[in-house]
């Protein structure tokens, strides 16, 4: 498969506008402001939970959507509304929460990198609980846009290329 440049400014407001679709519509919550950058980070925020799947394709990146507590669970209160679960099984529908929107959105975008109709692979996603950094290596890439909404903020995060890292985001050495 031949790599292709990606127009990250499209990828961006694409991803940036179909998290506002989705927040706004299936989780009821108002989005006040996106940031987008252009540029790559050296430094990437991830908050209270973080969700992230790769994509394979024409493009080869890490999607990941980091989410601030207030706001993860303002979304799991709109997606269970109704169901009654035993309350030491939040985290797990916590998790199930961010893994559902990150599938949704970033498979509605799948023909933003799928040019042609080529094939598009997507990982199980993962999750990542508590916050903490990621540090830019020499031969990696971040973007990151900000999702502010009234309950919280959400971090997209765009990390490639795919290659470098194994599926728990784990840095790979060279010649691995």
């Amino acid at each position: 498969m031949q790599e292709q440049s990606v127009n990250i400014k499209d990828l961006m407001q694409c991803l940036a506008q179909g998290t506002q679709s989705f927040l706004q519509a299936e989780a009821g919550v108002s989005v006040t402001r996106i940031d987008c950058r252009y540029e790559p980070v050296n430094i990437l925020k991830l908050s209270y939970l973080t969700s992230l799947i790769s994509v394979n394709s024409s493009i080869n990146m890490f999607f990941a959507f980091s989410f601030e507590k207030d706001l993860i669970f303002s979304i799991l209160r709109q997606m269970t509304q109704g169901l009654d679960y035993p309350e030491e099984e939040t985290p797990d529908y916590l998790e199930s929460a961010a893994t559902e929107m990150l599938n949704i959105v970033v498979g509605n975008t799948a023909e933003f990198f799928a040019p042609g109709g080529e094939r598009v692979t997507f990982s199980p996603p993962i999750v990542i609980q508590e916050a903490r950094n990621m540090i830019r290596t020499q031969g990696t890439t971040f973007y990151s846009s900000v999702v502010q909404t009234s309950q919280g903020n959400l971090y997209i995060h765009l990390i490639g290329p795919r290659q470098l890292f194994d599926e728990q985001l784990n840095y790979l050495e060279a010649g691995s």
